[in-house]
């Protein structure tokens, strides 16, 4: 009976490190983006995205053609928090822009973290 405990603790142990190396290996999560353009005129599409590209280089932009209609999605954002943030910012500029939720790159979800942790390191 006390190799009872013995035994949970290592099937616990290895559930562990099978769950840790899953998460090592994940390159996507369910996370947000915001649409920032649908429509059909391609020169509208590529204005919003040298708009993202020179006002918000820190996002990475996502482009969708079903023919006739482009889509334009932004950020690979892995908290609500932080894409409502980025969507206050963008109202003024386009005010049709909305929340997605979205399968977003690790990377790009850790890089928005980052950035938002710096900021907050410069604050007073």
């Amino acid at each position: 009976m006390s190799d009872q405990p013995l035994f949970i603790q290592q099937k616990l142990d290895y559930s562990l490190d099978t769950l840790a190396t899953r998460n090592r290996n994940a390159r996507y999560i369910a996370g947000y983006k915001i649409q920032l353009y649908t429509g059909t005129s391609r020169s509208e599409l590529d204005a919003a995205k040298v708009f993202v590209y020179q006002t918000y280089p820190e996002l990475d932009t996502y482009v969708a053609y079903n023919h006739p209609t482009y889509r334009l999605r932004i950020g690979d954002f892995g908290t609500r928090l932080d894409v409502e943030k980025y969507l206050n910012k963008l109202k003024d500029d386009y005010p049709s822009a909305t929340i997605v939720s979205d399968r977003v790159l690790v990377s790009g979800a850790l890089k928005i973290m980052d950035s938002r942790a710096a900021v907050k390191e410069d604050e007073p």
